[in-house]
């Protein structure tokens, strides 16, 4: 079977040569035979024509050689893609149209769903990791955050009675350390349980992980680098090993290194722990004291399990929660197990909107074929005379929807070749607009796997683009063909209207969904956000350990910067704060009346602020009522609270001179109310705030917010120089512009609307290139008539109507359809809209009318040429 499959192999690689010289071969027997014949005595006319009749003809024995070949069938497909290609060669602008259009819908597809494979589809990038697990909490008491970290007292418990679902279980703490020792670094970190690289599969590059002895409290000091750091802050040197540095003035060992390829899970929609990035550059140990078990609050820490091969995660779920029974029964809360799959966990927010742009391209991509589609369908009407001649001199009737196959797929598949070129540069563009969260970035490539549905992609477009073209050479009649007029059969035969109306569906559907997402990126803009982020800087600055050992140190550093701060020149004003606006939540407690007798866990949850006397003044939050804390309520418990706890708490009442409690601690009075201002993030109602004097619970990480006269960027360096005036050595790093964070803010609202914009704008203009087309293919085709209707006396306005509604109708009808989609588009991305309905009528009649508009434009054209021209011109053209 081999030996056979070479055999035609080769010969299909020597097809040439060899009917060469089958075709030398041939002549020599046929000359040799008339000779013969001539030799008989035959004249030289009469032995040829006998000679042929002996041998049978040269034509047919060739026939007979080829199929003895056993490639006729493959040697006949080149033929026909050569006389393909041939065709397409004698109409370039054509080509090129209907290539181009192709290779920009293969390749924006290609693109989008490269982000969709390497985010969502790809298994995350570690063994079996569809046995990987978070472990959150959902705690019923405190109901305003329904899904919680897990804490010490819930990891310690399961650690300690768990037997099967947990015998791989590990937490994490996210920390932020400052490294000394050279120019300082404030570096983002995690400490973790020991066992966590085992958990996830990871073999390290140098030295190696901890050890069960590095995670108890008082042991000595060791870390992990990862490869980035490690290359970056210590130039890839393999001696680090063993080596002590400082962190957080504590001398740590690095015992070992990552490799390049490791990525710590990224954990979504969970309670940030104040200033960490979601990122690790260095891993210490985990340790945690008895005090800690002890303590039923504190839910700081993230949760990783791996199930056991015949452990299902309800069973696990079940088991967990068992234990958390007998670890909380002494407690108020009452805390569940909610058992979630990594990838889940990590792609979090993200998966609906790429979905919906993916809907959204392919929606793109089908206009992109139907607007092809028609071209081949006008191209095909064309040749119906040619077609029906081939009819009638014995052509099977497959054979023009063969041809128009053939032709579909050959520019599908050059379309398909310009598209991956096209899908490697638009990605590069999309890598750099996307927004910085947006989880498993750097997995996203145009590898094999999107390659190859690429592939198919193309495939799919050359079969639907193939559909008219098809249909229209399948409804060939040859006799009709060759004994009416052209004029007459083409008037029968128009390109079919429903491509129009596919593309026009497609046009509103698309248009729908972006006018939806418009909307609502407008009304999240136009949120009242309580502050004001123009000419606002913000820097963040970390103090060390041993020049500033106690709180007072602490406090005394801040106070001296705030000042230096104030004093320069361009500077209105100056706060601290350690969380900004729009970057998370910062303190979780809870908030109540000093005389609420209820239980604390049935108390409101609030984000407590913990901010120098100018941070509302240099944020621009208006104080409506009272004052805010000074440096001389040092002494006392002041507390400032917003509007909406004011209004909450003593409703009508004036809430100045009130006292009120922070979950167990003495009372505090109130000094001031300030306006509501959305500090989680623009799509939060700004709720429970609380402010309070930064001095009482000082930490070595904060952010300075600078109010200035001008340009925010222009006081860059001054305002990092009057920080390292004030303390010198002291790190400024992570300076923004409060523009800069809410555009962060808004980055995935606004990557979503400007991608599924784009997409609608290039199906708005394949709508006004398919209606174009249209009613300029039926004005050609209908020209005589036209030009006999105007001798008759036919009004202008008459034909102009008949011309509109050639290619309104179809758009009409299309667009009806289109609304539709359009609202089952939006409310299937319903959780992306803001204050905006999926069938808002604003939205709906818009889409509809600029598309009718488009195509009401794309008509007036031809349907103007079709009544200026003289109908005695066009007769005497016939």
């Amino acid at each position: 079977m081999l030996t056979e499959l070479l055999r035609r192999l080769r010969s299909l690689a020597r097809g040439g040569r060899e009917d060469a010289e089958m075709e030398q071969e041939l002549h020599f027997h046929l000359e040799m035979e008339t000779e013969k014949n001539r030799a008989a005595g035959m004249d030289a006319r009469e032995a040829r024509r006998q000679a042929h009749l002996r041998l049978g003809g040269v034509a047919p024995v060739q026939e007979a050689v080829r199929d003895a070949r056993g490639v006729r069938p493959v040697s006949d497909a080149i033929r026909d893609v050569r006389l393909t290609v041939r065709s397409l060669r004698r109409s370039p602008l054509f080509t090129a149209v209907t290539i181009a259009t192709l290779s920009l819908g293969i390749g924006a597809t290609t693109a989008v769903y490269s982000f969709v494979d390497g985010i969502l589809l790809s298994p995350l990038a570690y063994r079996q990791p569809d046995r990987l697990m978070t472990v959150q909490l959902v705690i019923p008491e405190l109901e305003q955050f329904p899904v919680w970290n897990v804490n010490v007292r819930s990891v310690d418990a399961w650690r300690r009675a768990c037997e099967t679902t947990c015998r791989e279980l590990t937490a994490l703490q996210p920390t932020s350390v400052l490294a000394t020792g050279g120019t300082p670094e404030p570096l983002d970190g995690a400490r973790v349980l020991p066992g966590i690289f085992d958990l996830l599969r990871v073999e390290p590059l140098l030295g190696r992980f901890f050890r069960d002895g590095n995670a108890t409290a008082g042991s000595a000091g060791v870390a992990v680098l990862t490869h980035g750091l490690w290359q970056r802050r210590y130039g890839g040197d393999p001696s680090v090993l063993g080596r002590v540095i400082t962190l957080d003035d504590r001398p740590v060992e690095i015992v070992g290194v990552l490799p390049a390829s490791f990525r710590l899970p990224r954990f979504e929609n969970l309670a940030a722990t104040d200033g960490w990035t979601g990122r690790a550059d260095i891993f210490e140990p985990l340790a945690w004291t008895d005090f800690q078990v002890r303590s039923p609050g504190a839910f700081d820490y993230l949760a990783l399990l791996r199930l056991p091969p015949d452990v299902t995660a309800d069973r696990a779920t079940v088991e967990l929660n068992g234990i958390l029974d007998d670890a909380f029964a002494s407690t108020p809360l009452h805390p569940r197990a909610h058992v979630l799959p990594l990838a889940e966990q990590v792609v979090g927010a993200a998966r609906r909107p790429l979905w919906l742009l993916l809907a959204a391209v392919a929606a793109m991509l089908l206009a992109a074929c139907a607007n092809v589609s028609n071209l081949l369908a006008a191209r095909w009407l064309e040749r119906s005379r040619d077609l029906a001649l081939r009819g009638a001199l014995g052509a099977p009737p497959r054979d023009g929807m063969l041809r128009a196959l053939r032709e579909s797929l050959l520019l599908a598949v050059a379309g398909g070749l310009g598209g991956v070129l096209i899908a490697h540069a638009t990605l590069h563009v999309l890598l750099a607009a996307a927004p910085v969260d947006l989880p498993r970035l750097d997995e996203v490539a145009v590898d094999g796997a999107v390659l190859a549905t690429s592939f198919g992609v193309t495939l799919a477009c050359g079969l639907l683009c193939a559909l008219a073209p098809a249909w229209r050479a399948s409804r060939v009649a040859p006799m009709e063909m060759l004994t009416v007029r052209e004029a007459a059969a083409g008037r029968r035969g128009a390109a079919p209207a429903w491509l129009v109306g596919l593309q026009a569906a497609l046009g509103v559907g698309l248009l729908v969904v972006t006018g939806l997402l418009l909307a609502s990126f407008v009304r999240v803009m136009q949120t009242d956000r309580g502050f004001d982020v123009e000419r606002l800087l913000a820097a963040d600055i970390q103090l060390s350990h041993p020049r500033y050992p106690d709180p007072g140190d602490l406090t005394r550093v801040y106070a001296d910067v705030l000042r230096g701060l104030e004093d320069t020149p361009g500077v209105l004003a100056a706060g601290l704060v350690q969380r900004l606006p729009l970057e998370g939540r910062s303190f979780i407690d809870s908030l109540a009346r000093a005389d609420d007798v209820r239980p604390i866990v049935e108390w409101t949850l609030a984000n407590f602020r913990f901010v120098s006397p100018d941070y509302p003044r240099a944020m621009g939050i208006a104080l409506t009522r009272g004052r805010m804390f000074t440096e001389d309520d040092r002494r006392r418990r002041p507390i400032v609270i917003s509007a909406e706890v004011a209004r909450t708490l003593w409703p009508g009442e004036d809430p100045i001179g009130r006292l009120v409690r922070r979950g167990g601690q003495d009372p505090r009075e109130v000094v001031g109310v300030v306006a509501d201002a959305r500090v989680v993030d623009l799509e939060t109602a700004a709720g429970f705030v609380a402010y309070v004097p930064y001095w009482e619970l000082p930490r070595r990480q904060a952010i300075v917010v600078v109010r200035t006269e001008s340009d925010p960027g222009a006081m860059l360096a001054a305002v990092t120089e009057t920080v390292r005036t004030v303390a010198p050595g002291l790190p400024v790093h992570n300076i923004r512009t409060m523009d800069g964070v809410l555009s962060r803010a808004v980055a995935g609202r606004r990557f979503q609307l400007s991608l599924t914009g784009a997409f609608a704008l290039a199906a708005l203009l394949l709508v006004g290139l398919g209606v174009y087309g249209v009613v300029a293919a039926a004005v050609e085709r209908r020209r005589t008539e036209i030009a006999v209707r105007l001798a008759l006396g036919a009004t202008t306005r008459r034909v102009f109507g008949m011309a509109l509604g050639q290619g309104m109708r179809p758009v009409i009808i299309g667009a009806v359809f289109g609304l539709a989609a359009g609202v089952s588009g939006g409310r299937a991305a319903a959780a992306l809209l803001y204050e905006v309905a999926p069938h808002d009528g604003i939205v709906l009649g818009t889409a509809t009318l600029v598309v009718l508009a488009v195509a009401l434009a794309a008509c007036l054209i031809p349907a103007t040429r079709a009544v200026r021209t003289p109908a005695t011109m066009l007769l005497r053209s016939e």
